[in-house]
This record gives C-alpha cells, structure tokens and sequence, in this order.
C-alpha cells in the first residue's frame, strides 16, 4: 500500500502447513531467518523500491564493545566482592546497577539493560551470591561467639571478684576474731593481776 510516506509490503504467513490442519510451530531464530530472506530477496528483486537493512542489520560495534566490556567488569566484580557493601560500591565505582524482574536478574549498564543469563553470567552471580551469604553467616556466627566469650570472662570475673570479696571477708572476720581473743586474755591478766595484789 501507498497511503504512507514509502511503500509499505505486508507477508502474511499462516501458522497451518499448507492445504492442512496441522499447525506449524515457527521458534524466534526461524521467523528472524524469514525476516532476513525475505529482506534478502525483496531488495535483490525489486531494487526500485530501494535498499533497505531492517532485519539484517548488523550488530553495532559500540554495542559489542560494551557487552565484552561489561562482562569482563561483572566478573572481577564477583570475584573480588568479600561483603554486600563492597559489592554495592565497586557496581556504584564502574557504574553498574542491578535490577531484577520476577526470577530474571539483569545489569542496567551504560543506560541498556542486560540478562545476566544473556551475558553467560548467571552461575557467577549465583556462586557470589552464596560466597557473600557464607561469609555474612561466618561474620555473625564469630560475633555471637566473641559476645558469649565476653559473657563467660564477665560471669568468671564477677565469680573471681565475689571469691576475692569472699576471701577479704573471711580474712577481716578472723583477724577480728584474734583482736577479740587478745583483747579478752589481756582483761583476763589484768584481773589476774589485781587478784594478786
């Protein structure tokens, strides 16, 4: 039809085998296939109509550089991130942000958004992600285990500090005890003594 600026061609493929009832399942690299023939075929056989590359275009090299350059970054990132915050701050340094969508997880990167599962870096995120819940598990386990060493020392000092006041206790009742004894046998001499005389 010509009701547009250029001439516009529409194919219409059924989704049935020809003259049948059996449907045609049709995968996204085989309809893209078609797309490109038939580009292929309608500027070969028709050049009138001009050259167009809608479907055969070629991936830019722009494009290309910053996937290499993405996935090199993703990979040091997961190999050198010990905790969640230095993972934060080296994605916030090489300005990387992550994003999620249900079970997909993605890099937003140079403003385009990537799979991880596309970029054949999805078991590295995962692997990560388990390396950084370990140490997060080992950093709280040795805290709570420092935190009850702290309480034991504090228990058994308390327990060495009341032994000790104990010990000072007893220590001060007997010596007062023998200042009481010397006490009652220098009164017995003294009335001893007046006795005498």
């Amino acid at each position: 039809h010509k009701d547009k600026e250029h001439v516009h061609i529409h194919v219409m493929i059924s989704s049935n085998e020809m003259m049948g009832q059996k449907r045609v399942r049709l995968s996204k690299k085989d309809f893209s296939n078609i797309q490109k023939e038939l580009e292929q075929y309608v500027s070969a056989a028709y050049p009138q109509l001009g050259n167009t590359k809608h479907y055969q275009k070629e991936k830019s090299l722009e494009k290309s550089k910053n996937k290499e350059q993405l996935q090199e970054l993703l990979k040091e990132l997961f190999e050198r991130s010990n905790s969640k915050d230095s993972f934060k701050n080296h994605m916030a340094t090489v300005g990387i942000e992550f994003y999620t969508r249900g079970s997909t997880v993605g890099v937003i990167f140079k403003g385009k958004k990537y799979r991880l599962k596309t970029l054949g870096l999805l078991a590295d995120y995962e692997k990560m992600v388990v390396k950084l819940e370990q140490k997060q598990q080992e950093k709280t386990e040795s805290k709570e285990k420092n935190n009850q060493t702290f309480n034991q020392e504090k228990d058994e000092s308390k327990k060495s500090d009341s032994k000790v006041n104990s010990n000072e206790e007893s220590t001060k009742i007997k010596s007062r005890r023998e200042e009481m004894r010397k006490l009652r046998e220098q009164q017995e001499h003294k009335a001893q003594s007046k006795e005498k005389k």
